[in-house]
């Protein structure tokens, strides 16, 4: 997923490319085939607001029209796989998937390195860690 410039330039670095980077090292290091690499297909159109604190729909709309297909013949027919650091709603990866299907993508992955959990389900994983923590001790 492309940051807009402006905030690879504040950050100084592009953490869903150097994910992408160090999945095509790994994957050569594994014997595996390694897919091309090709960071600047997909371009940020314009800078967004950071998606943290906004819900689903503000998230979609935030996003949408912000990618674009820089040269569609560099996905036309392909798989591509989409990789971002962190996935919340899947708002990025779906505007990410609109504008490579319009860029002629036959079929379209997305990998991130973390999901991050709404406060329902991080109160739910609490309690069943909790819940495993206690079987353990009283079985112990």
């Amino acid at each position: 997923v492309p940051l807009h410039h402006s905030r690879v330039w504040s950050r100084g670095y592009d953490q869903a490319q150097l994910l992408a980077r160090w999945a095509q090292r790994e994957a050569r290091r594994s014997g595996l085939p390694a897919p091309a690499f090709r960071p600047r297909t997909l371009r940020r159109r314009r800078a967004t607001a950071a998606q943290s604190e906004l819900g689903l729909a503000d998230r979609l709309a935030n996003l949408a029209g912000a990618f674009e297909v820089r040269d569609a013949e560099a996905v036309r027919g392909k798989r591509v796989l989409v990789i971002d650091d962190v996935t919340t709603s899947g708002a990025t990866l779906y505007a990410c998937f609109e504008a490579l299907r319009a860029g002629g993508a036959s079929e379209l992955g997305g990998l991130c390195l973390m999901r991050t959990l709404e406060d329902g389900e991080a109160l739910r994983a609490e309690a069943q860690a909790t819940k495993g923590t206690k079987a353990r001790r009283s079985l112990g």
